[in-house]
């Protein structure tokens, strides 16, 4: 393991954390991969529930999918080259607002630095990825980089390594 310095800022989220929150927040940048997870429940369309897989949330994707902006998200992650960010929804119950954690290699204004290990590890991308209905969409590479982010043993962040798509 290496010793970086991590350069890390939270701010708290305005509001629930949505698709079309979220779409506000990188509507700047061009991400490198954006990764998704909605909340349990499902989204309705004039009255009714949807239900089976929604078109356009793949688990790693480059862009977000039109037409769902009020789905409500539990998570979700924005790598870009400089930066990647951390969308955490409101847990009421605990009280804990919802957040956006934005981790850099560089400093920014507001940000704080943190000593960090970082370890770099290769992980191979879903080899069978029609048996989840899945196939057929070619965006992501065979495999990927990711860098995990450690500080006195435990795991703080780790990013998702800009590379090529499959051509």
């Amino acid at each position: 393991m290496n010793p970086q310095t991590l350069y890390v800022l939270q701010q708290p989220l305005a509001d629930r954390l949505t698709l079309g929150l979220l779409r506000q927040h990188i509507q700047t940048t061009d991400p490198l991969w954006i990764s998704l997870e909605p909340r349990p429940w499902l989204p309705q369309r004039d009255g009714k529930r949807l239900t089976g897989r929604l078109p356009g949330i793949e688990p790693l994707a480059r862009t977000l999918p039109e037409g769902l902006d009020d789905l409500p998200l539990l998570a979700a992650s924005v790598y870009t080259p400089g930066h990647w960010q951390h969308f955490h929804d409101a847990h009421p119950l605990s009280g804990l607002p919802g957040q956006c954690i934005t981790w850099s290699l560089e400093s920014q204004e507001g940000s704080r630095s943190i000593e960090v290990l970082c370890r770099r590890q290769p992980v191979l991308t879903w080899q069978d990825r029609h048996r989840f209905g899945l196939a057929g969409q070619g965006v992501l590479p065979p495999s990927l980089e990711t860098e995990h982010y450690y500080q006195n043993g435990k795991r703080l962040a780790w990013r998702l390594l800009p590379t090529e798509p499959n051509p």
